[in-house]
This record gives C-alpha cells, sequence and structure tokens, in this order.
C-alpha cells in the first residue's frame, strides 16, 4: 500500500481549543462570586456593624443563636441549580473552542453565575427559604435594614 505524501491536516483549531484549555486548567484565570473582603461594614445602632462576608455567611449557614434560618444563596443555588447554567453557556463555550478568548468567555461565566445568585435572591431560594419573622418584616419596613 503506497503512502500519500500529498495528504495534510489544518490542526490549527486544535491548538487554539489546547491553548485555550491549558489556561483554563493552570490557573491563570478563575470565576469568583461571592461576598468579597471585610470592608463594607453595616452600622447597627450602636455604631457597629458586621461585614457583608459575615453578613452573607449567616444567610449560608444559618445562626441557631440569632434565630436566623438558613438561606443558601450560594452553596445551595449551585448545587441545585447550576445545571441550568449549561444552556447559557453552550454557544459561548463553542465560541471559546474556535477562538480561544478564555477571559471573554470567563466573563460570561461570570455574569451568568451573578444572575443565578440573583434569582435565588428574587425567588426566595426558589420557594425555598422560610418567610422573615413578622418583627422583621416590620423592622425592614421601618427602614431599618441592618
Amino acid at each position: 500500500m503506497a503512502k500519500n505524501p500529498e495528504r495534510r491536516f489544518d490542526i490549527t483549531g486544535l491548538k487554539v481549543m489546547q491553548t485555550a484549555l491549558k489556561k483554563m486548567t493552570d490557573g491563570h484565570y478563575t470565576v469568583q462570586v461571592g461576598i468579597f473582603g471585610n470592608k463594607a461594614m453595616r452600622k447597627d445602632a450602636d455604631g457597629e456593624g458586621l461585614t457583608n462576608a459575615e453578613i452573607g455567611l449567616i444567610q449560608e449557614m444559618g445562626s441557631v443563636e440569632k434565630h436566623i434560618p438558613r438561606r443558601s444563596f450560594l452553596w445551595d443555588t449551585f448545587a441545585f441549580h447550576g445545571k441550568d447554567l449549561l444552556p447559557v453557556l453552550k454557544t459561548p463555550v463553542e465560541t471559546l473552542l474556535k477562538t480561544g478568548k478564555v477571559d471573554e468567555y470567563l466573563k460570561i461565566v461570570g455574569v451568568a453565575a451573578t444572575n443565578l445568585v440573583v434569582e435565588a435572591f428574587q425567588t426566595s431560594g426558589w420557594g425555598a427559604w422560610p418567610m422573615n419573622a413578622y418583627s422583621t418584616l416590620l423592622r425592614k419596613l421601618r427602614g431599618n435594614l441592618a
């Protein structure tokens, strides 16, 4: 059987995909969704306050001491609804694999993930979060959101 020396394959697209996937897996890029830092303080009546990160942790885990039920806006959102991101990201991932533009793709991932967290708040955890206590609702109506 004779070899055909004229047969050539264009693997440019494969190399683009390989480079993009390597960038995503070697730690050059990350997507983070959540509450970061401890600078955003909320002031209570006594001038003290918790950071938004501390309040977020209380919401994620709940607080027996403060009688606050668990209302997970991150963990449960991605555990139970993370699959909802797949249809949204299908076209961008196809574009990523063709163009290798990892940073643009990960921006889209970040926005989609943030929108999912916003949806958790808008739907009270897709109906899973307990209602606020009557006293909490009254306090919020009076404008004391702390």
